[in-house]
């Protein structure tokens, strides 16, 4: 078949391994310098030597959620509610299912990459206001550098679905006591809560639950991984993005909200294109990309 040919087999894996074991090396390596920081600190018994040594990698942390903040009140307008809706799937299940790594059963960055954890937020968020459960009011710029946006619940009964755990009964919570959050605050609450129960750990919950993934803990509890068990939703999308990406298929509204977040949260990465650059080989990806945000452009949507 045709479709079967359109991802070979080698892109699969060569490029997927080399991208996991590069954001491994690379996430464990600051790690190491990280603890190597506040040890030295302790020892010295300086505390100040852990805020210095950490000051760059956290005021970065600190502008994602800014970033994410004004991407979103920046495509809102440009997007087709009705076409999301209308969609089975959700734009966070398509988030979820590209960054989770059908060979290994690896989601790398699930508990710690403020970029990814909050681009999935994000699309909870669009699912909720597609679902017409809330409206992202935008009020202008609270600064010169961040747009202020303000989450309304519009109905507060439960969807009934794992929406709701990804972060909806929290918002019904803050509406029944009266008060309103900005985007960027919702934003923040996900990346620094507990990161088994956060947004991207409840939609893969739910896959476990769908029968697309299992879910085990290696080393004592300390490492999850999800291995495949149904492929066939994560291929099916894949399709379609190499259809849109290459072939020049028109997106409808929904590929075109998920192809955006996507492509967000790879922009906000210097050095590699953690979501979408492994299911390409190079010459691929050198008409993928270009093709990618020329479709955003034409749409009025801006990456970074």
């Amino acid at each position: 078949m045709e479709q079967n040919a359109t991802i070979p087999c080698y892109y699969r894996i060569r490029f997927c391994q080399d991208l996991e074991t590069k954001t491994l090396l690379s996430r464990g390596s600051s790690r190491i310098r990280c603890n190597l920081q506040i040890m030295a600190a302790v020892a010295g018994g300086v505390a100040g030597g852990v805020a210095a040594g950490l000051s760059s990698s956290s005021g970065e942390s600190e502008n994602i959620p800014r970033k994410v903040n004004n991407f979103i009140s920046q495509i809102l307008p440009k997007l087709d509610k009705n076409s999301i809706a209308k969609r089975e799937m959700k734009l966070c299940e398509g988030y979820c299912l590209l960054w989770h790594h059908r060979g290994l059963g690896t989601v790398n960055g699930r508990k710690t990459s403020d970029k990814l954890i909050s681009c999935a937020y994000a699309s909870v968020i669009l699912d909720l206001w597609a679902a017409d459960k809330i409206d992202i009011e935008v009020r202008g710029k609270l600064t010169d550098e961040c747009v202020k946006a303000v989450i309304k619940v519009l109905d507060a009964t439960k969807t009934g679905s794992f929406l709701d755990g990804a972060g909806f009964s929290e918002m019904i919570a803050v509406h029944e006591r009266g008060n309103v959050r900005d985007l960027k605050d919702w934003i923040e609450y996900c990346v620094i809560g507990d990161a088994d129960k956060n947004c991207v750990s409840v939609v893969l919950d739910y896959f476990v639950e769908k029968g697309i993934i299992g879910k085990e803990s290696k080393w004592f509890g300390m490492k999850r991984t999800y291995p495949t068990k149904n492929k066939e939703p994560q291929i099916q999308l894949l399709l379609e993005v190499r259809r849109i990406t290459l072939r020049d298929e028109v997106p409808d509204g929904f590929m075109s909200a998920l192809l955006a977040i996507l492509r967000f949260a790879d922009s906000l990465h210097n050095t590699e294109d953690p979501l979408l650059r492994r299911y390409y080989n190079d010459t691929e990806y050198d008409k993928a990309k270009p093709r990618l945000d020329e479709i955003l452009r034409s749409s009025g949507i801006k990456v970074l």
